[in-house]
């Protein structure tokens, strides 16, 4: 018997053999991705949400958290300086790079409301009072990089949810690089006597990580000139580093090729220049794009430059499109005839 093994030693062998490689193989249970937040939609020329976000989308650096209440409160017509609060409560703890507001008011009359929003420390920002007069409706994403004051037409249901932008009358930057965590409030009231209306919906667009700001521009000057344009890097990544700056452009451009070393929680601003080659025409247009990267994250803007006529001129001539040609100008003076300007004009051919 001695060199044999036991029948049943065989068996428990071959059974744990069968065991372990599927043990191996399933590793730990997985963990559930948090929900990804509907994709932003082109409308008006701004940005728009075909739905409001419910969580947030996020990427290994740079995050962008959305969060949205449907609190259907009534606006009381001329309750002020009685507000009515709507909360948020934001779980997640990070430092805040940017922070927009999209507000959905119904309402008959929207001079007439007040908008404030208060953060978890207390910090409060005016987003908007007695905005435009007797227009209808708010249907509106408050961003601090837009150039748009309230416009003073009917905002449209939605969707799209937020299709028209306003530049807040408060400071949406006093919010940054203060941690998100906490209960956030909107306030609204009404402050005159006719109308009132309905808080319908409202979200918080935080983004935190690598930011490039703004994150379009446009410009235009005429050939042979520099277009300049300012940005800013905004480092809430948690981590001190330096960023690469690169250009992707067909017309010559001009910039940093990093930032300095930025701590976090820190903004540094750069310029980065856009020359207009002569070789162009009006209405020639470039497309830049600035891109801002390390620490396996990157961020992006985008610009368009568009070649123009100088200020104060206009073109009256007839000139065939993609030609460089311009008749001159015939002037009779004291009995003698002078050509004027022109160029690239052969024997009145315009050839």
């Amino acid at each position: 018997m001695r060199g044999k093994v036991p029948l049943t030693f065989l068996a428990l062998l071959a059974i744990l053999g069968s065991l372990v490689p599927a043990a191996l193989a399933q590793g730990p249970a997985p963990t559930t991705p948090p929900p990804v937040a509907p994709e932003k939609v082109e409308g008006e020329g701004e940005e728009a949400l075909s739905s409001p976000a419910i969580e947030y989308r996020s990427g290994p650096l740079a995050f962008s958290y959305i969060y949205t209440d449907t609190p259907g409160l009534a606006i009381p017509d001329a309750g002020c300086p009685n507000y009515v609060a709507a909360t948020i409560n934001v779980p997640d703890s990070f430092f805040i790079g940017d922070l927009n507001v999209g507000v959905w008011i119904a309402h008959t009359y929207r001079g007439d409301l007040d908008m404030y929003l208060q953060g978890p420390d207390g910090t409060t920002v005016e987003l908007y009072t007695d905005p435009d007069g007797s227009a209808d409706n708010i249907n509106v994403l408050f961003d601090e990089s837009s150039p748009n004051a309230a416009d003073s037409v009917n905002h449209n249901p939605p969707p799209p949810y937020y299709y028209v932008v306003w530049n807040p009358e408060g400071n949406l930057n006093d919010f940054n690089f203060k941690n998100a965590q906490g209960t956030w409030t909107f306030l609204v009231c009404d402050d005159a006597s006719g109308d009132t209306g309905t808080l319908n919906t409202w979200t918080l667009f935080f983004q935190t990580g690598l930011i490039l700001n703004p994150t379009s521009q446009s410009g235009s000057a005429c050939r042979g000139s520099d277009v300049t344009y300012t940005f800013e890097v905004v480092n809430t990544t948690g981590v001190t580093q330096s960023f690469d700056l690169t250009y992707t452009s067909a017309w010559p451009v001009y910039g940093p090729s990093a930032t300095p070393v930025m701590p976090a929680n820190s903004t540094w601003s750069f310029t980065a220049t856009v020359h207009i080659p002569w070789a162009t025409n009006p209405g020639d247009s470039d497309t830049l794009i600035v891109t801002a990267s390390g620490g396996g994250d990157s961020a992006q803007a985008t610009v368009k430059t568009t070649s123009a006529l100088g200020s104060g001129w206009q073109d009256y001539t007839n000139i065939p499109a993609g030609r460089e040609v311009r008749a001159p100008s015939v002037v009779y003076y004291d009995g003698k005839l002078y050509v004027i300007g022109g160029y690239g004009y052969v024997g009145g051919s315009g050839a």
